[in-house]
This record gives C-alpha cells, sequence and structure tokens, in this order.
C-alpha cells in the first residue's frame, strides 16, 4: 500500500508543461531562474524534490522537498536491489532508477 508524509511542501513556478500524469510523482529540478523548477532530463540532474501536482507553464509546482512521497520508478530499476547499497537518482523522464555505490562514487 502507498502512502506519504509530507514535511515540506515548497510552491515553484514551472519552467514548462507539466500536466501529464506522468509527471506527477517524478523528480523535478532548479532552472537557472530563481524559483522554477523542470522535470529531471538526465541521471546527471540534481533533483531537488518530487513534483506532487500537475502544474501548466507559468502555475505552481508543488514540490515536496522533505519527507515521505509517492515517486514513479523506471520500469524494474528497483526490483533487484535487495541487500544492495544504493542511491537513488532519476532517469532521463524524471523516474526513479537504483545507483549501486560503487557506481555512484566513480
Amino acid at each position: 500500500m502507498a502512502f506519504e508524509k509530507p514535511l515540506v511542501i515548497h510552491s515553484f513556478t514551472a519552467a514548462s508543461d507539466m500536466t501529464s500524469a506522468s509527471q506527477q510523482y517524478c523528480f523535478v529540478k532548479l532552472t537557472g531562474t530563481a524559483e522554477t523548477v523542470l522535470p529531471c532530463t538526465a541521471t546527471t540532474d540534481l533533483a531537488i524534490g518530487v513534483l506532487q501536482n500537475l502544474p501548466k507553464q507559468g502555475a505552481q509546482a508543488e514540490v515536496l522537498l522533505l519527507g515521505v512521497s509517492k515517486v514513479r520508478v523506471a520500469g524494474t530499476a528497483l526490483a533487484n536491489v535487495s541487500g544492495t547499497s544504493c542511491l537513488i537518482s532519476s532517469d532521463n523522464t524524471g523516474r526513479a532508477i537504483a545507483v549501486p555505490l560503487a557506481a555512484a562514487s566513480s
């Protein structure tokens, strides 16, 4: 059963249209413009949180910065990580992927 425990949600401006249901609960990053976010589009992006709503471009994007959130997962990316030390990162669509610590440190 999925649950959420939001502790800190902050409103940012959506730099692009994020009204697709497939973008809700994906990782977002800051843009070069203050208080503006975009979906993560590369494994090297630094995610700041998880998008909680479906904002149009220029509307308020509600981003969970601290707490427990639902998150979209890339395929079976987290299926075989039991017993493995991993970090969670995003793929090129903002979905969660597991990155083994050995790979993360190289």
